[in-house]
C-alpha cells in the first residue's frame, strides 16, 4: 500500500509540477547570490505573463540603486524537466552591459541586443581576418570591462572570423573561426583558445593570408596537438605519417576542398587549376571538377547548397552546407588511404 501511495504521489507531482511562491525577500536573496546585490529595490508586485505553452510565469522589476538602473528578474515555470517546477533567472548583467556600453566610444566592437520573453538579451560583436585583429579584439574587450564593468558581471562576446565564403550558402553562417565566451575578463588563456581556434580553421581552408602570420613553429605545435590532423598510407591499414600542416575540420565534416587539392598535389597526383577551383581524373575514370563556386544544387529541403561535377554532372555533397569530403569518398575517387588521427584511434 505504501509503495502504491509513493507511486501515486510521484505521478501527481510529475504530472501537476511543484511550485514556489517567491516574495520579494526570495527575490532580494536571490540577487545577493547570484550577483552580490545589496542595494536594490523591487517594484510592487509581479506581472503575470503566459509562455509559449500558455503557463503563468511572473516578471518582477528591479532597481539596481548603485547602478540606477532597472532590470527584470523571470520566475520560470519549468514543464520540460522531470520534476517539474520553477526557477528565477534575470536579465540584470544583460541590462549593465547594454547600459555601459551605451557610455563607450568603441574602436572595433559593437552591441547587439534583443528581447527574448520579457527580458533583454546583449552581447558583443566584433569581427577579424587576422591575428593582429583577434588580439585587438581581445585588448579593447578587457579594456572595455576594466573601466566601465569594474570586472563584474559576466559578459557574453561573438568574435566573428572574416573568411571567403562566409555566407556563400544562404541561411548558413561559415562560422567555424569564430569565437564565443562569456566572462568578466578574457583572459590570456582564453585568448590562445581563440587563437588556435583561428589558426586550425585558417589551416582547414588553406587560408595563406592568415596563416602568414604563424611560423611553422606554430603551425606544427598547433597541428600535432589536433586530433583532426592528416596523414596518408601506402595501405588502408597504415602505417600512416601525419602532415605536419594539414588538418581536416573540427566538427568532423572531413577535408575542405583546398586540403584535398593540397593533398592531391602532395601525393603527384594530376590536378588542374588552383586550391579554390580545380579538376582531376579518378582512378575510376571519371573526372572529378570541385569549386568553391559550385553553390546552387537544390536540396531535399528546398535550400540550396554546394555540389561537385562528376564528368560534368552535378552532383550533391552529404549536406547543402558542406564543402569538405570524407576520407572514404576520397579512397573511392583518387585511392589515396587519408585519414584523421581520431579515425586512427578508434581502430
Amino acid at each position: 500500500m505504501k509503495k502504491l501511495l509513493f507511486i501515486l504521489l510521484f505521478c501527481s507531482m510529475f504530472l501537476c509540477g511543484c511550485r514556489k511562491d517567491y516574495d520579494k525577500k526570495d527575490i532580494k536573496e536571490y540577487l545577493k547570490t547570484e550577483y552580490g546585490l545589496k542595494s536594490v529595490s523591487i517594484e510592487g508586485e509581479p506581472e503575470a505573463i503566459q509562455d509559449e505553452d500558455d503557463r503563468t510565469d511572473y516578471i518582477w522589476t528591479v532597481t539596481d540603486k548603485k547602478h540606477n538602473m532597472k532590470f527584470r528578474v523571470l520566475d520560470d515555470f519549468r514543464a520540460d524537466s522531470l520534476f517539474p517546477g520553477n526557477n528565477l533567472t534575470s536579465d540584470y548583467e544583460d541590462v549593465r552591459l547594454a547600459q555601459a556600453f551605451a557610455q563607450y566610444d568603441s574602436k572595433g566592437l559593437s552591441l547587439e541586443t534583443e528581447s527574448k520573453y520579457a527580458l533583454c538579451h546583449a552581447k558583443v560583436k566584433g569581427s577579424y581576418g587576422s591575428r593582429q585583429e583577434l588580439q585587438a579584439l581581445f585588448e579593447e574587450m578587457n579594456t572595455f570591462l576594466d573601466e566601465y564593468m569594474d570586472n563584474e558581471v559576466k559578459v557574453s562576446v561573438h568574435f566573428m572570423m572574416d573568411i571567403p565564403f562566409r555566407d556563400a550558402v544562404e541561411g548558413y553562417e561559415m562560422d567555424s573561426g569564430d569565437y564565443r565566451d562569456t566572462a568578466t575578463e578574457f583572459t590570456k588563456d582564453k585568448y590562445e583558445e581563440a587563437e588556435e581556434n583561428f589558426l586550425l580553421t585558417a589551416l582547414d581552408f588553406g587560408l595563406e593570408n592568415c596563416l602568414e602570420e604563424f611560423t611553422e613553429e606554430e603551425i606544427e605545435e598547433a597541428v600535432t596537438g589536433s586530433k583532426y590532423r592528416l596523414g596518408v598510407a601506402e595501405s588502408e591499414d597504415g602505417p600512416y605519417e601525419y602532415y605536419d600542416d594539414l588538418v581536416a575540420s573540427r566538427f568532423s565534416y572531413g577535408v575542405s576542398f583546398s586540403t584535398l587539392y593540397e593533398v592531391l598535389v602532395r601525393e603527384g597526383y594530376s590536378v588542374e587549376g588552383d586550391k579554390n577551383h580545380y579538376s582531376f581524373v579518378g582512378v575510376d575514370g571519371a573526372t572529378y571538377e570541385i569549386s568553391y563556386d559550385f553553390v546552387g544544387w537544390e536540396y531535399d529541403d528546398g535550400k540550396e547548397g554546394y555540389y561537385y561535377l562528376k564528368n560534368g554532372m552535378e552532383m550533391p555533397m552529404d549536406a547543402y552546407f558542406y564543402n569538405h569530403f570524407e576520407t572514404p569518398f576520397i579512397k573511392d575517387t583518387t585511392g589515396i588511404n587519408l585519414r584523421e588521427y581520431w579515425q586512427e584511434e578508434e581502430k
